[in-house]
């Protein structure tokens, strides 16, 4: 069986966790966040989260990664030095999240939902969702 993966993320520089030579992959059928070493070129850690993640992005400092989990219609809260999910975000409004960004301030991650119409605000300090924009598009 071929294994699909999604690379969604080259390193974080300058981070004390993930650093400049880690990239961070969504394996879509393994249900899991891959890390992955380039000097080493290979998987250091894998760390499961929600089901089927599609994107997965990081913080400034390397601390956190988020995957948007569309099957399971959340998002993981992976913490990286610790190499585990600390927390799974679910709405019955994610509806299939997809396309994440954190905004450039640190505060704010901007999450998709294609079947929804949304763009769902989650706030970076309290990891809850705080709030979402009507985007008026199919597959947002």
């Amino acid at each position: 069986m071929r294994r699909v993966i999604s690379l969604v993320l080259a390193g974080v520089l300058g981070s004390a966790v993930a650093k400049a030579d880690t990239v961070l992959i969504a394996d879509k059928d393994g249900d899991v966040l891959l890390v992955f070493d380039t000097a080493a070129m290979k998987v250091v850690r894998t760390i499961p989260v929600g089901g089927n993640p599609h994107e997965v992005v990081a913080t400034r400092d390397g601390r956190l990664a988020f995957t948007a989990n569309s099957l399971s219609n959340t998002v993981s809260v992976v913490d990286l030095a610790l190499g585990k999910e600390i927390k799974r975000l679910a709405s019955p409004l994610f509806a299939f999240p997809h396309g994440m960004a954190i905004h450039p301030d640190g505060k704010t991650l901007y999450l998709t939902s294609e079947r929804n119409q949304l763009l769902h605000l989650l706030d970076l300090t309290s990891l809850e969702l705080k709030g979402q924009v009507k985007t008026g598009m199919e597959g947002s």
